[in-house]
């Protein structure tokens, strides 16, 4: 099954962590980060960082839980090799997955991790 989200593309080793975000590229939105890094060949990876200051437990794990559904309905869109990880800096409190879909989807373009022949379709969520 292609939309799974097994533990091998998933980024939360604290070394992996911290080699994308010191040798990788970041894109600056308002309220996260987007780090990336090319690894070469194997499955992308994702990782998300949701601090405390972005508020209280349950809503940092439903930011977390979009994100990595986020991630995981697309995974087959995005190119392999890359190393990804979103660092959420405050919550607008419109944190509904067709927002967060958006939002990455953008940014994904943006640091050009869509596939080529993806680039012209639709998102599936």
């Amino acid at each position: 099954m292609r939309f799974k989200f097994p533990k091998e593309v998933r980024l939360n080793k604290t070394r992996e962590i911290i080699e994308v975000i010191r040798k990788g590229s970041v894109i600056k939105e308002e309220d996260f980060n987007f780090f990336y890094l090319f690894k070469g060949s194997g499955s992308s990876k994702f990782g998300c960082i949701v601090p405390r200051k972005v508020g209280n437990a349950p809503r940092r794990n439903r930011i977390k839980r979009i994100l990595r559904e986020v991630f995981r309905l697309n995974r087959w869109r995005l190119k392999e090799g890359f190393w990804m990880i979103v660092l959420v800096k405050q919550s607008r409190g419109d944190d509904t997955f067709r927002n967060w879909c958006d939002r990455l989807e953008k940014i994904w373009r943006k640091a050009g991790v869509i596939r080529e022949d993806e680039d012209s379709n639709t998102s599936l969520s």
